[in-house]
């Protein structure tokens, strides 16, 4: 008995004029490169204004902004640079979208200083505040 084979997609083999092509899929546009936030910059992190309180949370991967509105999204660091992207509501897709600030950390307080303008509207409400531990 003498049994053909079918081609890898299941359809017909491909024959002289036929061409079969491979499945592609598109990778996912890359992270900043970094790992979680380090410890001692884990945690709530207050701002006040005269007209209201800004509050930052780090956890290991994620960040939280409340300010007038909330925003939140993913965090990296590498070294002494902080990046936060895939944001809620920015909307900007990577490899857009991220904001990378330097961070600098005296006592309870912390500084982000902006390494470029950050595409999304939380690089107004960050940039060179003052913050100290919550």
């Amino acid at each position: 008995m003498v049994l053909a084979g079918a081609g890898c997609e299941g359809g017909p083999p491909a024959g002289p004029g036929r061409h079969v092509s491979p499945s592609v899929s598109s990778p996912s546009p890359a992270r900043p490169p970094g790992g979680p936030v380090p410890a001692q910059l884990r945690g709530q992190w207050v701002h006040v204004f005269a007209s209201g309180r800004l509050i930052l949370t780090l956890e290991a991967t994620t960040y939280t902004l409340l300010t007038h509105g909330s925003s939140s999204g993913d965090v990296v660091v590498n070294g002494d640079e902080i990046d936060l992207f895939d944001a809620q509501p920015c909307d900007v897709p990577l490899p857009g979208g991220v904001g990378r600030y330097r961070w600098t950390l005296a006592g309870n307080t912390l500084q982000l200083t902006p390494l470029a303008e950050d595409p999304c509207p939380r690089g107004e409400d960050l940039a060179n505040l003052q913050l100290t531990r919550g």
